[in-house]
Parts: C-alpha cells; sequence; structure tokens
C-alpha cells in the first residue's frame, strides 16, 4: 500500500514538466523556485503533523504525495498553462524521434541503479539494505543539487548555440570546471567527516553506512563531469 499511494507523485509529475520546460526555455526560474519552496513548506508540514499524531512511515509517504501534488498545482498556476483533453499526432510524430531515445537512456540508468537495491535486499537483510540505502543517499543529495543547477542552465544556454561546435565545446568545459570547483572540495569534506555526521544527525545506529558514504562520493563526485557532457550533447540535437 505504501508502493500503490506513492505511486500518485508519478501521476503528479508530467504535469508540471511543461511547465519546467518552459521556463527553462525562457531562462526564467523563478516558477520553479516558488513551485520548489511551497513544494516543500507543504511536505514538512504535513510530514511533521502525521508523526506527531502517531501515523509512522505514512507520515512519509503522504508528505512525499503532498509535495509532488502542491508543485505541480503551483507550477500551473505560475506559468497559466494547463493541459488539454487533446492529442496532437502531429506534435507527437516531431517530437518522439528525439524524445524516446532520452526515455530509453533514463530508463536504463534507472534501472542499473535501482538493481542495487534489489540484490542487496534479496541477497541480505534489510539491515544491510537501510545502511546501503542511507549511505547512497547521502552524497546522491549534494550531487543533485548540482545537477539540477547544471542541467537547468546548461541545456537551455548550450541549445541556443547548438550551431557553433566550438562555443558549446567551451560552454562545457567552463561549465565543467565551475561544478567541478564546487563539487568536489564538498565531497571531500562528506566523505572525511562522515563519521561524525552520522553519530550527529542519524545516531550510532547507523555507523554501518559510513563506509558507503565515502565510497559513494568519489563516482557520484565524477558524475558532475558525465553530466555536463551529457546535457550538451542533447542540446545539440543528438539524443541517440
Amino acid at each position: 500500500w505504501y508502493l500503490r499511494v506513492f505511486a500518485i507523485t508519478q501521476l503528479a509529475n508530467p504535469f508540471a514538466s511543461i511547465q519546467l520546460t518552459v521556463g527553462k526555455c525562457r531562462m526564467d526560474f523563478k516558477p520553479s523556485l516558488v513551485a520548489n519552496l511551497a513544494a516543500t513548506v507543504v511536505q514538512g508540514g504535513v510530514g511533521i503533523f502525521m508523526a506527531l499524531n502517531d501515523y509512522g512511515v505514512w507520515a512519509l509517504v503522504i508528505a512525499q504525495v503532498s509535495n509532488h501534488l502542491v508543485r505541480a498545482t503551483v507550477l500551473c498556476l505560475m506559468t497559466r498553462w494547463v493541459p488539454a483533453l487533446k492529442f496532437s499526432f502531429k506534435s507527437f510524430k516531431s517530437l518522439f524521434g528525439y524524445s524516446w531515445k532520452l526515455f530509453a537512456g533514463w530508463m536504463i540508468g534507472t534501472l542499473y541503479q535501482d538493481a542495487f537495491s534489489w540484490i542487496i535486499g534479496k541477497a541480505y537483510d534489510s539491515q544491510v539494505l537501510g545502511f546501503y540505502s542511507k549511505g547512497h543517499s547521502i552524497p546522491a543529495i549534494v550531487n543533485k543539487v548540482a545537477t539540477q543547477v547544471t542541467n537547468a542552465v546548461m541545456f537551455a544556454s548550450i541549445s541556443k548555440n547548438q550551431d557553433d561546435i566550438k562555443l558549446v565545446k567551451a560552454q562545457t568545459r567552463s561549465m565543467i570546471a565551475v561544478t567541478c570547483a564546487m563539487i568536489l572540495p564538498v565531497m571531500a569534506g562528506l566523505a572525511g567527516c562522515a563519521d561524525s555526521l552520522v553519530r550527529v544527525v542519524l545516531g550510532e545506529k547507523w555507523l554501518g553506512a559510513v563506509p558507503v558514504i565515502q565510497l559513494m562520493c568519489i563516482p557520484l563526485a565524477l558524475n558532475v563531469i558525465s553530466n555536463a557532457n551529457m546535457q550538451s550533447i542533447n542540446a545539440v540535437g543528438r539524443s541517440d
């Protein structure tokens, strides 16, 4: 039932995707900021209220669902665009050739990442899976913030200059340099203070996640380089 209710988020996300895309094309990130801020405040309020009233795990599930619903609603209101009950085969045909490759690549990457949790959950006990999940999620948050900032600006900027390959390469190098200068020291610091961080934030019962945090800092720090290159490739129309 947790999975069934949480799946509602996948129904809400498509209602926000077009608004986010329009904002990126216009280099207008205010709607995204307001929507995320409102969604985070509502999520925190709902989660705390339900936790204090002994709803247990449902507090986390409903809080996440409320986040996605509020985010989609605010974006629809701010951009003044809502989906109509129509389907354009002409539009679908023009976009499908580009987008299906992005979707396939995203699915392969997602299945690959989630396979670790499936295998660990099947082969070991829930404690080991908990250590892995928590150890992966902490550096992943840092990586997610960095890639979101890069993706939001980089794709829109490079797509406007996609015919000038030299400029695209220069922009990509610049973005990699800036992002690495920001993310590498943070990941190194996170790996160095992982033990103290876990003790203070999560408690000693989660110390088994420390080696996972330290190890995952390495690939997630380097991920910003491949992400920048991927954004450049997509921005020039090479989704294949």
